[in-house]
């Protein structure tokens, strides 16, 4: 089923059997005199009567009466995840496009502009995109977007786009902005302020409560511009109202959405709203947490080894591109600090260990290969111009992490005269201290 705003314009045809059809729905009434709702002899909401409407209804009553007119709350309340598909037009150009959305306000949509495939999303903290458009990112791979996008994007995340749904429970403020002709349809006009300081112009229809035009602030080419999003074509899924017509104004962008196909409630992979990583970080991310070392050391190749007890924290920076580790260990008895940082160098492909101690303060780069080998990440310092010696020969140095599992992992230090043959000169069990969940 779906309905037509009945506007006479390039947006809205006039479709009055759909409009007919729509009025077999539960949808609220007029308010009464003592501010109920008024239904009909046989107990059904009714559609609203223009011309009995008063002045101005409050915010919260504007909001109740949409969301029956959508299906209702507690239909709404049963839908945790939503996937849409169809087509989406802008800059000549038509492209299929994705959204996925999850509550509360998780947010995924993947579309191309310009012939270049766009994906923007929220993962319920902080926006992402990955935008090859050299007037936005200018880069080829994901980065945060500028603050107005991410604002912009943090708002379009609200779980259905419907800032509404749940205001009170997202902490939105709701204000009535009273009656509105909106290019000549009839609205209750609400004002939405966000939670994260946004504020939104919403219209609903007044005949019918659905929701006419989203009116808010949104970024475009470096500057905030007006942003004025139309709905149309409202579609019966699983019981609740969507539209599947949706015109978008920004700036000087212009872009049709029409869906094709709308999904409720369906399996999102946990992955698809966070910052996306190299495999190489993924691989490594069990890394992540505190650590009971046991260290094994020896100071020259003929003496026995030390054993001694250690700790390690590693965390994760940058979205999780970056692990950063700090350990601390004795050295044949002497005690000794470690920061490490491990990285994916995207320009080459590599693993990059960048190790500073408090003996040397020397930054040492091991680089080693993106895959694992045999299990085991292994990187030197053979290649990176970092070795050192003390008056003598310079010592390379090779690190091993093996293998890397929930709550146990090994490194292997070794050192080499000429970077083929090496020699083992410490080792730690790394044991899991964080109450991690049980595995290797």
């Amino acid at each position: 089923m779906s309905w037509t705003p009945p506007r006479q314009s390039h947006r809205w045809p006039i479709s009055s059997l759909l409009f007919m059809a729509l009025t077999c729905l539960a949808l609220p009434g007029p308010l009464a005199a003592d501010g109920g709702i008024t239904r009909a002899p046989d107990g059904a909401e009714s559609v609203i009567p223009e011309t009995v409407l008063p002045e101005t209804v409050a915010a919260e009553t504007v909001i109740a009466q949409a969301i029956v007119a959508l299906g209702g709350a507690e239909r709404w309340q049963a839908i945790d995840s939503m996937e849409l598909r169809g087509d989406y037009s802008t800059f000549s150009t038509t492209y299929p496009f994705r959204i996925l959305r999850q509550r509360p306000n998780l947010y995924r949509f993947e579309h191309y502009e310009a012939d270049m495939q766009v994906i923007v999303a929220f993962d319920g903290s902080k926006a992402w995109w990955h935008n090859q458009l050299p007037l936005f990112a200018g880069v080829t791979w994901p980065t945060a977007p500028a603050i107005p996008y991410a604002r912009g994007f943090e708002a379009d995340a609200e779980f259905a786009g419907w800032p509404f749904l749940d205001a009170a429970e997202r902490g939105h403020r709701l204000t009535s902005l009273g009656n509105a002709d909106l290019e000549g349809i009839d609205t209750r006009a609400v004002e939405i302020g966000l939670a994260n300081g946004s504020v939104e112009t919403w219209h609903f229809d007044a005949a019918t409560s659905l929701p006419v035009a989203r009116i808010a602030r949104a970024a475009w080419v470096g500057r905030e511009v007006e942003s004025r999003t139309f709905f149309d074509d409202y579609r019966q899924v699983d019981g609740v109202l969507l539209p599947f017509h949706l015109e978008i104004e920004r700036g000087n962008l212009f872009a049709e959405m029409s869906v094709d196909d709308a999904v409720l409630n369906i399996e999102i992979p946990a992955d698809s709203f966070s910052f996306p990583r190299p495999p190489l970080l993924v691989d490594l991310e069990n890394l992540v947490g505190t650590w009971q070392v046991i260290s094994k050391t020896r100071p020259m190749p003929n003496l026995p080894w030390f054993e001694s007890p250690g700790m390690a924290t590693i965390e994760a920076d940058f979205d999780g591109t970056i692990l950063r580790e700090k350990l601390h260990f004795l050295f044949a008895g002497r005690p000794r600090q470690v920061h490490r940082t491990y990285t994916h160098d995207r320009f080459t492909d590599q693993l990059k260990i960048v190790h500073i101690d408090d003996l040397t303060h020397h930054p040492n780069i091991f680089v080693g290969a993106a895959q694992q080998q045999d299990g085991a990440f292994v990187a030197s310092n053979v290649e990176s111009g970092t070795a050192w010696g003390l008056g003598g020969p310079v010592m390379f140095e090779r690190q091993t992490l093996n293998p890397v599992g929930k709550n146990h992992f090994t490194m292997v230090w070794e050192q080499s005269p000429d970077g083929e043959h090496w020699l083992e000169t410490a080792s730690f069990d790394y044991r899991r201290a964080d109450g991690g969940t049980s595995g290797n």
